[in-house]
């Protein structure tokens, strides 16, 4: 078997017309203000390849460690139904970040082998001293603002807005 895809995104949509998947807001570096802190919503993508002597059924393991400890581990199971190819979109509900550095999302065997891994370097930013109001990035320049800063009072994403117009 092997690893075709796999990604890491704050969302992913699968559309029923076309069944086309689609990743939004990719997950490459974060902010956050203070550790450990927890990154939620986060859809996992995988999409798999066996060869016709492979079963049709197989189980892997997302794990996630970060500077060589492992924070958790969960099996995904795999179902070709008869196909070749196979597509899995897991949402993550917690992510955690013990302390600044890179979080590896991994995809391991039945035997432990990392088959693919994802990568997020995660920085460490601190808060204005005009009324406490977090600031996206630590880029040298303002227009460089990083996509998510997480804060300990609410240990949610904030900088990715969406609003709808009412008609």
């Amino acid at each position: 078997m092997n690893v075709l895809l796999f990604t890491c995104a704050q969302s992913a949509v699968v559309d029923s017309r076309t069944n086309r998947l689609s990743l939004f807001n990719l997950l490459e570096e974060l902010n956050a203000t203070s550790f450990p802190c927890t990154i939620s919503g986060l859809a996992l993508t995988l999409v798999m390849l066996r060869t016709p002597e492979e079963p049709e059924e197989a189980f892997v393991t997302i794990q996630s460690t970060q500077e060589g400890r492992v924070l958790s581990g969960f099996s995904i199971a795999l179902q070709f139904h008869r196909h070749l190819r196979t597509r899995v979109v897991a949402d993550l509900n917690g992510l955690t970040a013990i302390g600044p550095g890179v979080i590896e999302l991994s995809v391991l065997s039945p035997s432990q082998i990392i088959m693919a891994s994802w990568k997020v370097k995660v920085n460490q930013t601190f808060r204005t001293t005009s009324q406490d109001t977090p600031v996206l990035g630590g880029a040298a320049h303002p227009e460089q603002s990083q996509p998510l800063l997480l804060t300990p009072n609410s240990q949610k994403a904030r900088g990715v807005s969406r609003t709808r117009k009412k008609h």
